[in-house]
């Protein structure tokens, strides 16, 4: 065996085995020969400094989990399908009570016999059912742990399979979910209470002893009738203030004794919030919604120095709501101090990651303020006793000048979208140049004018360093990989970024109009907006298919009579309206053309055209004037052919020399601006090129930066020798009426079913569907002669596909079996599969999406005579 055979079979052996932060492999320089030696030692550099960065990931992970009280798993599969391997991390086992693995061995069943016996069945019937691929893996159970109790557990994993549907590989998380469960079932038990209050409303108003072992948390209970805001007093305690007491005994409407109380006692800045929430239009707007809800607020400082209040409404009827009021500030506290002590342990763990936290306020008319915590203060070198001003100060005045403005734009990015991230240099005054990942949201409890947003600093200056190591070696390694997957990693950019961009505009567009279903005009122009997407997306596909076509060598070009006229009207009327409403003046010109009729493909020679025109109308100026020439060239010795010369000359934006050189190439546009609102895909010239060039035609462009462009294409055409014929009357002047007619549709889809029977119904046609080529033969055969006017047939379907089925039908012994048209609607739009069409005996095609207008005239053009 050689080195290279060796090499390869120890890099197909490493590749094979399992890896893990704790065990890594090498290559033996010792089995390789001296050439080889320095390859074998990049490679194992390379391997370590994976290692490296997997380690510093796993710590990173470890206190993200430690953070969150969470816990990993996963488990590996052998190529059977058969579990060969399981993994509990250490915070799971922590989470659970327990310390190694000879606590808790990696072994299945350390999980699955811990599990409640009253949630082992189902927890193992969605484990298995999630292996074999029947549904998600997403489940809550209850774990025994190490000291015998049971406490609730959210769990959730994605597997990744073979290509055979075998399972390889399956991982997932485990977070700790006691206390939300028991949450839940304590305002569950509470809301059962309530449920109840208008049962007990005559029992309360009887006993005092009940209705104050319920209400023994608050001040004053309330009864208000919803209708008409009369309230009535169910308990009023010794701790609610007398001149509060006197101003609720002195009056019975709730809106007035609501307002006379937050004028008085509610603090400044809360008053308005206060009426808002609390006032009864909006209790019962809020009580429809649900059965009760709960209203936070300050009050005036006071002798008893309270500070917080809560009101709480419940549903107490039909057409009454029970109203209690009771102070909070023992619950504040404790909600204060848990804050505080979550935030300590957070800056804990976030100092060892070396990361800080802050909040940025930039007020109207104030200095910004910086608010930083123990780590970021360290991190920015700046004294924790300062002001927010100076910590400001400290941390901005020390960011690289150039990133300046870029921290500004995601500063806005942040209050746009919600979330922002930047990474840019910055000078530490000690340890000089440092690198900084800093991220932020809006701080949605900043109330004042200006803004506020919150956040984290991050010093990744030893990442930093360490990728920079690690992309120079793996770029030195790996730099031929690259640049032969060049072209394949642009072309899943850009299309995942063309395709995304109308698909999100149309799923966005859909979510508006079923918002405003009522608003007539606001509905057509989410649906315009949605055609001009789905338009876009499907010239999209309609390029890439022609261009990967083109490039395949497997382009099939059409070859039928056509009039050059015709061609050339057809792109005037497109670009027409379309250049008058950006104002641009378009001229069409004609010079010595003597042969109008001619032999090839009008589709391709209009697609030419229109690709040219396109461009010089899009990156036109408003007031620039476009001018398409067409010329028949002199004859050359062949008499059957003639030349034609295609000039489109602009005044637009034009081209700079540099990107005149890349012109042809796929997915190129000058304009950084050029891909956003649908405005191209930047295949539209290479498509073009390849077009003229397999037409056996040229193509040049002459264009200055700013001044504009101008294209010659030559094309050599077939002349057609019954050019002294009349002219047909075309297709799009005969008439489109299908009223009466009866069709059978058959389609797989049922969406595209749902579709083209709304078409035809509303064209006064009758609809009978098939599902599949099979059930169409069948209903044909069974159908009385002639009872069909025509079959529309889908071409890949199950059962029986439809080239299959008018095969069929064609050689069934009836009559009209061999007469009655069948065309065919397909999402293949290219001439072979056309072709493949009429060789099964299908009349005409058409392709989806389908054009309303051409479906009707295929159709009508094949109705029977009267």
């Amino acid at each position: 065996m050689n080195d290279i055979e060796e090499l390869q079979n120890e890099l197909k052996a490493l590749n094979q085995k399992n890896f893990s932060a704790e065990s890594f492999e090498y290559l033996d320089p010792k089995n390789f020969s001296e050439e080889f030696k320095s390859l074998v030692k990049t490679i194992n550099n390379t391997i370590e400094v994976g290692n490296i960065r997997s380690k510093q990931e796993k710590l990173r992970l470890d206190m993200v989990n430690d953070v969150i009280s969470s816990g990993m798993w996963s488990q590996e599969f052998d190529r059977e399908g058969k579990l060969s391997r399981v993994i509990w991390s250490k915070n799971y086992r922590k989470m659970l009570g327990f310390t190694d693995e000879n606590d808790f061995p990696n072994r299945l069943e350390s999980w699955s016999d811990r599990l409640h016996p009253e949630d082992r069945e189902r927890v193992r019937k969605m484990y298995h059912d999630a292996i074999d691929g029947i549904r998600n893996y997403d489940v809550e159970y209850r774990l025994m742990t190490k000291s015998g109790g049971y406490r609730w557990f959210h769990s959730a994993g994605e597997i990744d399979r073979r290509p055979d549907g075998t399972p390889r590989f399956f991982a997932g998380t485990f977070v700790d979910i006691t206390q939300n469960r028991e949450h839940k079932q304590l305002i569950q038990e509470k809301l059962a209470v309530q449920s109840n209050l208008e049962e007990l409303k005559n029992e309360l108003q009887s006993s005092n002893d009940i209705l104050t072992g319920l209400c023994s948390d608050f001040v004053s209970v309330y009864l208000v009738n919803l209708e008409t805001g009369i309230y009535e007093i169910f308990k009023i305690t010794g701790r609610l203030r007398r001149i509060v007491t006197d101003m609720a005994r002195s009056n019975d409407d709730f809106n007035g004794t609501l307002r006379q109380y937050i004028d008085a006692y509610v603090d400044e800045n809360d008053k308005a919030y206060l009426w808002n929430a609390a006032n009864l239009d909006k209790v019962k707007e809020k009580l429809k919604n649900g059965n009760s809800y709960a209203v936070r607020y300050r009050v005036k400082p006071n002798q008893e120095n309270v500070k917080y209040f809560e009101i709480y409404f419940a549903l107490s009827g039909n057409n009454s709501a029970t109203i209690a009021f009771r102070n909070i500030d023992s619950i504040i506290r404790q909600e204060e101090a848990y804050k505080l002590e979550t935030r300590r342990d957070i800056e804990d763990t976030l100092e060892g990651a070396r990361t800080g936290i802050w909040t940025i306020e930039v007020e109207d008319g104030c200095e910004p303020r910086l608010y930083a915590d123990r780590t970021m203060c360290k991190l920015i070198a700046s004294d924790e006793s300062a002001s927010p001003e100076q910590h400001y100060t400290d941390w901005f005045s020390r960011i690289d000048p150039d990133y300046i403005k870029m921290v500004y734009q995601v500063i806005d990015e942040i209050l746009k979208t919600g979330r922002a991230e930047v990474t840019y240099p910055w000078y530490h005054p000690v340890t000089g140049k440092t690198y900084v990942r800093c991220g932020g949201i809006p701080d949605a409890k900043f109330n004042k004018k200006g803004f506020a947003i919150k956040g984290y600093h991050q010093d990744i200056t030893e990442t930093m360093e360490l990728k920079e190591k690690q992309e120079k070696a793996v770029m030195e390694a790996l730099i031929e990989a690259k640049r032969a997957s060049q072209i394949k990693t642009e072309f899943l950019s850009h299309m995942s970024h063309d395709i995304r961009t109308p698909i999100n505009g149309i799923l966005g567009m859909l979510t508006i109009a079923e918002d405003n279903e009522g608003n007539i005009e606001y509905q057509k122009e989410c649906h315009r907006k949605i055609r001009t997407a789905a338009e876009h997306l499907m010239s999209l596909i309609n390029d890439v298919l022609d261009i990967s076509k083109l490039e395949s060598g497997a382009f099939t070009f059409a070859n039928e009579p056509f009039e050059i006229h015709e061609v050339l009207e057809s792109c005037h009327n497109i670009f027409s309206s379309q250049a008058e409403e950006v104002g641009v003046f378009l001229e069409m010109k004609y010079e010595n053309i003597t042969h109008q009729k001619l032999i090839g493909s009008a589709l391709h020679i209009r697609q030419i055209l229109i690709n040219i025109i396109s461009n010089a109308v899009k990156y036109n100026k408003p007031g620039g004037k476009v001018f398409v020439t067409t010329a028949e060239l002199p004859q050359t010795d062949d008499k059957t052919k003639a030349v034609f010369r295609f000039t489109v000359k602009d005044t637009g934006i034009g081209m700079s020399e540099e990107f005149q050189k890349h012109l042809y190439e796929p997915f190129t546009q000058e304009n950084s601006d050029a891909r956003t609102y649908y405005k191209g895909t930047g295949l539209g010239m290479s498509i073009t090129k390849k077009l003229v060039e397999q037409m056996n035609g040229t193509i040049t462009a002459v264009s200055t930066l700013g001044e504009g462009s101008e294209f010659t294409v030559t094309l050599p055409l077939e002349i057609n020798s019954a050019d002294s014929e009349p002219s047909v009357k075309t297709e799009a002047e005969q008439p489109a009426d299908i009223s009466g007619m009866k069709l059978l549709l058959v389609d797989d889809n049922e969406m595209n079913l749902e579709i083209a029977e709304y078409m035809l119904k509303a064209a006064g046609a009758e609809i009978e569907i098939a599902m599949n080529g099979k059930e169409a033969l069948d209903k044909f055969s069974q159908s009385a002669k002639g009872e069909y006017d025509c079959i529309l047939m889908d071409i890949m379907m199950p059962v029986m596909d439809g080239l299959e089925a008018t095969r069929k039908i064609r050689q069934l012994d009836r009559p009209d079996a061999a007469e009655i048209p069948i065309y065919a609607l397909s999402a293949n739009a290219f001439t072979e599969d056309a072709e493949k069409a009429r060789e099964a005996g299908m009349t005409d095609s058409l392709a989806k999406p389908l054009d309303v207008k051409k479906l009707l005239r295929m159709i009508a053009s094949g109705k029977k005579k009267e």
